[in-house]
């Protein structure tokens, strides 16, 4: 007796890394994020989820992969009393265009719903896992301090970026280099309209084909030949 069995065929014919696996200058868009992240005793994190889909970088075969990271908010519990952990918020923030000054020691509220599809560049290094974990002899990766970058930083001009996606970033939210000499860049665009999102409600995830556009299918959209330009 015959019997059918439908599948839908990946858009590769060999297997390819799902998630980002290897160190390095990444350029990268955010796919979606979540401001009332759980952890995995399913008590909720005070922090900002955020997933990341490589564009371009240090590894031209870690193109269309993710990377999660959680940006936990400081507390004065911490040894630093948070310091590092809002450092790492602000330049987030600062970098994706959804802040503008810097106003130290500021209370802030954003609409973090409005990093979804923004652009920038971050920093991952290889760490050995703890000795609980399943894996103790492995290798994970994860942000490298606080590194992350506004895509027209100079500090970052010679890492490879996608320049098809670049063309789609809106103009209000490009930089000029001269920007980055001071510690007062321009206005977010949109940051005074702010307000804060719903936490049960992130909005939707892309994918990084759908970021060209409606039309674009997972096949049209393709790793870039390393464009190291000053953009």
């Amino acid at each position: 007796m015959s019997m059918q069995f439908q599948f839908e065929q990946p858009p590769e014919g060999e297997d390819k890394p799902a998630f980002l696996s290897k160190p390095g200058f990444y350029h990268v868009a955010v796919l979606a994020q979540n401001p009332q992240p759980i952890g995995k005793n399913q008590q909720y994190i005070d922090g900002l989820e955020v997933q990341f889909g490589v564009l371009a970088g240090t590894h031209l075969d870690q193109f269309d992969t993710s990377y999660t990271c959680i940006f936990i908010k400081g507390n004065a519990n911490h040894s630093d009393g948070g310091r590092f952990c809002n450092l790492k918020l602000l330049k987030l923030f600062t970098a994706l265009g959804l802040l503008g000054e810097h106003a130290p020691g500021q209370q802030t509220t954003l609409d973090t719903s409005l990093l979804v599809g923004r652009q920038c560049v971050i920093e991952v290094e290889s760490k050995k896992n703890s000795e609980g974990s399943k894996n103790p002899d492995g290798f994970h990766i994860e942000f490298k301090g606080a590194q992350v970058f506004h895509v027209d930083d100079p500090a970052v001009k010679d890492v490879p970026k996608h320049p098809e996606f670049l063309g789609i970033i809106p103009k209000e939210l490009r930089r000029a280099a001269t920007t980055f000499k001071n510690d007062n860049p321009p206005p977010a665009a949109g940051a005074a309209a702010a307000t804060p999102s719903a936490p049960d409600q992130p909005k939707p995830r892309l994918s990084v084909a759908q970021m060209l556009g409606a039309g674009a299918g997972a096949g049209s959209v393709h790793a870039p030949a390393a464009d190291t330009s000053d953009v």
